[in-house]
């Protein structure tokens, strides 16, 4: 019977992993409960306490995944902007023509 393979990762790795891992599905469920993602998830186990009872955030997870690829780099030249130091309403103009300059370029 051949040997498993010895993990390139030190145990101090592996925990650090997992430890993000759950500060990430915390983060999900965070960010859904903020956006009130439980009143468009499917699951009434999330829609009774009007908030995220998934162990791994999937209402964020869900949402995020059918939004358009446009949508999502509107939204992420908006918060680049943002953190750049813009108020909210310059950050989203900002982003808002970039995303019209980039629909307007021809596709190859």
């Amino acid at each position: 019977m051949p040997r498993p393979e010895k993990s390139s990762f030190s145990p101090e790795h592996i925990a650090e992993f997992k430890r993000i891992q759950e500060l990430r599905r915390t983060m999900m469920r965070g960010m859904g409960d903020r956006m009130e993602l439980w009143r468009h998830c499917g699951d009434p186990r999330c829609r009774r306490p009007r908030r995220c009872q998934s162990p791994t955030g999937d209402c964020a997870r869900i949402v995020f995944q059918a939004i358009p690829d446009e949508d999502k780099r509107l939204l992420r030249y908006a918060l680049e902007h943002r953190i750049a130091g813009l108020s909210p309403d310059e950050a989203w103009t900002k982003a808002q023509a970039q995303v019209a300059a980039q629909r307007a370029m021809p596709e190859i």
